[in-house]
């Protein structure tokens, strides 16, 4: 091997492990580490622009072997770190029990088509309807017999009764106003009662653009905003759980979580939940869309939680209807005995 292809190797290798300890660092310290949580929330798709140069370079100089490397980095880019689902989706199976479509949605303060909304309610045979930001004038005309409640920016739709209704709020010690709510209802289904909560938690979002700086990239001398909020958002969503620790029914949590499902925060709070998605989806399943500093990216914070016999069947994102967020759709059912 020549001294160029050597250095040319080195290269291949050199990225394969930048990708490999990228993975591996938003694993194990997103939302741990500020660094990390940069990651966590960044366009992934930039680790794969080395490829465009490093590929046709390896196949120009008919150095095969060179492209091994690539192609473990492509597959880590592309799969895990993007966070690819490759679930086969199947006909909802009919369980024992009633299947139940929810449908959950930020509709980012009211800026969406609300006429296209209500033709995917009634073109997708929606049961059970979400909202978030969801502000109190703004007016929805339900299918005939519906049933709704509204509290602090979340809605809840039913076609079936709302029973028990329930705000929970937190709010962050040596702060004036709660940040964090969940609306929590009853749902008196055919098949018997759920408890049916629509959840809206903090956002990084001022952390992390205090800390991203257009000319140097990065400014850690402002990283202790993003710090404050990443420990207020661990926080917010332990306080919530433990509220929910007491449900005992059938439970679904759906909603803007405000966390990607492979952070460290996620998976520790919600990890005893079954997330629909991430058993059921196809893709990357990326519920908004977000431009940092120019670069646009999407990622996957809202969710579809199950717990206490109620399990997951399919999930997928619907379609753009003007919010910065898209739908998550979602078939659940209780588990067999």
């Amino acid at each position: 091997m020549s001294w160029r292809a050597g250095r040319f190797w080195d290269v291949h290798t050199v990225y394969t492990i930048i990708v490999l300890l990228a993975w591996l660092v938003m694993m194990f310290a997103g939302d741990r580490w500020w660094l990390a949580t940069i990651l966590l929330f960044s366009p992934r798709w930039v680790f794969a622009v080395p490829l465009i140069v490093l590929a046709p370079l390896a196949i120009q100089r008919r150095s095969f072997f060179m492209l091994v490397p690539l192609l473990v980095a492509a597959l880590v880019v592309f799969g895990p770190l993007m966070g690819l689902q490759l679930h086969q989706r199947k006909p909802a199976e009919q369980p024992q029990g009633q299947v139940l479509r929810v449908l959950t949605y930020n509709v980012f303060g009211g800026r969406f088509n609300n006429q296209q909304f209500l033709q995917l309610l009634e073109s997708s045979s929606v049961d059970l309807v979400a909202l978030q930001e969801c502000p109190e004038q703004l007016q929805l005309t339900l299918p005939k017999g519906w049933h709704a409640v509204r509290q602090y920016g979340l809605t809840l739709f039913s076609r079936y009764p709302l029973a028990f209704v329930k705000l929970v709020q937190v709010q962050q010690p040596n702060e004036k106003w709660c940040s964090t709510h969940l609306l929590h209802a009853e749902v008196r289904t055919p098949a018997g009662p759920i408890a049916f909560c629509s959840i809206h938690l903090q956002s990084p979002r001022f952390g992390l653009q205090a800390v991203l700086d257009k000319r140097t990239l990065l400014r850690p001398s402002r990283k202790q905003l993003l710090e404050q909020q990443t420990t207020a958002r661990w926080y917010a969503a332990s306080e919530v759980q433990k509220y929910l620790q007491g449900i005992t029914q059938p439970l679904l949590v759906v909603g803007d979580f405000n966390t990607p499902a492979d952070s460290v925060l996620f998976r520790t709070v919600w990890g005893g939940y079954r997330n629909a998605f991430s058993e059921t989806g196809f893709g990357y399943g990326w519920t908004q869309r977000v431009s940092v500093r120019g670069l646009p990216f999407g990622v996957r914070i809202d969710h579809v939680l199950t717990r206490n016999g109620l399990k997951p069947l399919l999930c997928e994102v619907g379609p753009d209807m003007g919010s910065d967020h898209l739908p998550l759709i979602a078939d659940v059912a209780r588990e067999r005995n």
